[in-house]
């Protein structure tokens, strides 16, 4: 197998810590606070599952041999007596067992729980989707963010004239 060596002037290596430990640290952090909102404030109705499977994406990396797996699941709720559609799961997982046991779990025909935001009764999440371990998750990875963020302001900080940089002489 060949190894990858990228050199990376210290001059892009280290803004690119720190945008991308702050993408980490918004996206996920944005993502976990949904989740919470979800499961602490949104409305708890029963759906009827009207379409479920499995999706396998295939990795086209440069191994080919890994996949991902995602459930697709399609739901309708009824809310003061307008019928209203949503739609699961953005996330894919390597776990195909446990990604199969949701769909198992909601199969066509079966009934969920579905969370909807009382103010916009169109906009829904299947409670499944909003464990404490999906907002674990995200929260570790947007402190990870978080770590790579102060690791790039600190290299930053400790080496603010690295090797590559041309230095002037100033004559006195």
């Amino acid at each position: 197998m060949a190894e990858i060596s990228v050199n990376m002037s210290p001059k892009i290596a280290y803004p690119l810590m720190i945008v991308l430990g702050l993408l980490f640290l918004v996206g996920f952090s944005y993502l976990a606070y949904n989740d919470y909102t979800a499961s602490s404030t949104w409305k708890s109705v029963n759906a009827v599952v009207d379409h479920s499977n499995l999706m396998i994406i295939k990795n086209t990396g440069s191994d080919n041999s890994r996949y991902m797996f995602q459930a697709n699941i399609s739901y309708r709720y009824t809310i003061d007596g307008t019928e209203h559609s949503g739609h699961c799961c953005s996330s894919s997982s390597s776990d195909n067992v446990g990604v199969q046991s949701m769909v198992d779990r909601n199969s066509a025909g079966k009934t969920a729980e579905v969370l909807v935001n009382p103010s916009n009764p169109s906009e829904s999440r299947l409670k499944e989707d909003t464990s404490p371990i999906n907002m674990f998750i995200e929260m570790i990875v947007a402190l990870l963010g978080l770590g790579m963020m102060i690791a790039g302001i600190k290299k930053a900080m400790s080496n603010p004239n690295p090797p590559d940089t041309k230095q002037e002489n100033i004559p006195q």
